[in-house]
């Protein structure tokens, strides 16, 4: 990447797929923003830019990205395939550009523990890396094996679902519970279904995720 291309990049701020850090101090954030790209469509995390879109680089580059490489290896699972840039901004600093791809496998976990590998899932919605809820983490974990579309079992617990959630817009799990009078591991699991079946779309949030009813899902 030219400087020119750098420049183009950072011009127009962070979106879902570009992320900003000016410093390699906080590496579980930088983590974060690195899993949630792998967990979503990928992006570019470019370090040494800060959020006010000042290029500033990086001093001792080569170190902060051989410790941010090792906190990689160490807190992530499964491993996560990146591609990393040094971008020269003058004599002694850089811009660390780290490319990552949608992954294939996910969802990636950080920081798991030795027992077990889950951790924390990280999702990109907007220009946000958020803590992926329970059943969004189930939609990450089922949609990669679909290959030819989800067959829904449809019956009187998903109709109801579909009803209440059709009649009105950006519906959280505690308004369905209330509206339903069905138990949270029902709706839980019914909703899941339906995202994979393309009926509700659900939108990640920091607090709670939101659902939506697809206009054309049923048609």
């Amino acid at each position: 990447m030219l400087s020119t291309d750098l420049k183009r990049l950072v011009r127009n701020g962070e979106t879902s797929r570009l992320e900003f850090k000016k410093k390699v101090n906080q590496p579980q954030r930088i983590l974060r923003e690195i899993v949630a790209f792998a967990n979503t469509g990928g992006g570019i995390l470019l370090i040494g830019v800060d959020d006010d879109r000042n290029i500033v680089g990086v001093r001792d580059s080569m170190e902060e990205m051989e410790a941010l490489n090792k906190s990689l290896n160490d807190l992530v699972r499964p491993k996560i395939n990146f591609e990393i840039e040094l971008v020269p901004v003058t004599k002694k600093r850089n811009v660390l550009s780290y490319n990552i791809r949608e992954s294939r496998n996910k969802p990636h976990y950080l920081n798991p523990s030795r027992t077990s590998k889950h951790g924390v899932v990280y999702y990109r919605y907007q220009d946000k890396s958020i803590k992926a809820s329970k059943e969004l983490i189930e939609v990450i974990r089922k949609r990669k094996r679909l290959k030819k579309g989800y067959l829904l079992q449809y019956g009187p617990v998903e109709e109801q679902l579909i009803k209440t959630v059709s009649a009105n817009s950006n519906m959280t799990i505690n308004q369905i519970l209330t509206s339903t009078n069905l138990s949270q591991k029902t709706v839980s699991r019914a909703l899941i279904k339906l995202v994979l079946a393309n009926v509700l779309d659900i939108e990640p949030r920091d607090g709670e995720d939101i659902y939506n009813y697809k206009e054309t899902a049923l048609n």
